[in-house]
């Protein structure tokens, strides 16, 4: 297993997590040099055609998660929602993902059931309170090196800079969160920032963590600068992968040809590589051919 905890401790530089839904996405973002995979909700669900709604079972869930941690190296972070129930069910969703082989989970504190944060509408959180029991829910059921970070949505739901950190101390304090996820999704990497600039002095010491989806242009040496240790590049991998389907689909459907798709798509030994081929050519000799003789 990974540890995600010591990683985000020492780490000298900003760690970047990449949104990922199966294995072949995860493994690219890998070899791209991603410090670590993001098991996106939103990613996941949009593979099914469903919404970010926290509809996929647990047991849909473990299993991606299954496939995805047979082959990569790297942490696998994943996102489980609200914890797709109440504290009862973060009981099994946490053992079940890391006996699946995820090193880590975030729960952010949102009702169930969950709704995107970027989806419009009026968003209703869990009671602090409540969401604790989560917490340690998770860290009960979980080993000593599984991470467990605690996710506030309080500036998605427009409560504010005084909110969002009355609820992080209290996910680090009594929740015993190995890290706080500060969500937000305005243009502007202000309220990140500003949370990051008041989380030392409001008595914060765990590690902070970020999703600059919406306020993309900010250097990730300045987020790490301003205090957030580990960035989540989310949900860019579904979305690229559409863009490029729309237009190879377009263009070989609508052209005269299938070579019209020639310059959209990789050599087909990339995707030999991908697969690793030449290990299953060794396999057959070593296994089967050997015992042919």
């Amino acid at each position: 297993m990974n540890n995600i905890k010591t990683i985000l401790n020492t780490a000298t530089k900003p760690l970047l997590y990449v949104g990922c839904h199966n294995a072949l996405s995860a493994y690219i973002a890998q070899q791209a040099g991603a410090d670590g995979l993001w098991l996106s909700s939103f990613e996941l669900s949009a593979t099914y055609r469903l919404p970010d709604a926290d509809i996929l079972t647990t047991s849909e869930y473990s299993h991606i998660i299954n496939t995805i941690s047979d082959r990569i190296k790297v942490p696998l972070l994943v996102d489980a929602d609200e914890g797709h129930g109440n504290a009862i069910n973060v009981l099994r969703v946490t053992r079940e993902y890391e006996k699946n082989g995820a090193d880590g989970i975030v729960i952010e504190d949102n009702v169930y059931p969950k709704q995107c944060s970027f989806y419009s509408g009026k968003k209703i959180l869990e009671d602090p309170k409540l969401f604790c029991g989560k917490l340690k829910a998770a860290k009960d059921s979980s080993s000593a090196d599984f991470f467990i970070g605690a996710r506030t949505e309080a500036f998605i739901a427009g409560l504010g800079i005084d909110e969002a950190m009355n609820r992080a101390l209290m996910y680090q304090d009594v929740g015993n969160a190995d890290a706080i996820i500060v969500h937000s999704k305005i243009d502007s990497a202000d309220e990140v920032l500003q949370f990051a600039e008041q989380w030392s002095n409001c008595g914060g010491h765990i590690p902070l963590v970020c999703i600059p989806t919406t306020y993309n242009k900010i250097k990730y040496d300045d987020l790490y600068n301003a205090g957030y240790s580990l960035i989540i590049l989310a949900n860019y991998g579904i979305r690229s992968t559409v863009n490029a389907l729309k237009d190879v689909y377009s263009t070989i459907i609508n052209g005269d040809s299938l070579s019209t798709g020639n310059k959209f798509v990789c050599p087909m030994t990339d995707i030999f590589d991908l697969v690793f081929i030449n290990l299953l050519k060794d396999n057959e000799e070593k296994y089967i051919n050997e015992f042919k003789k």
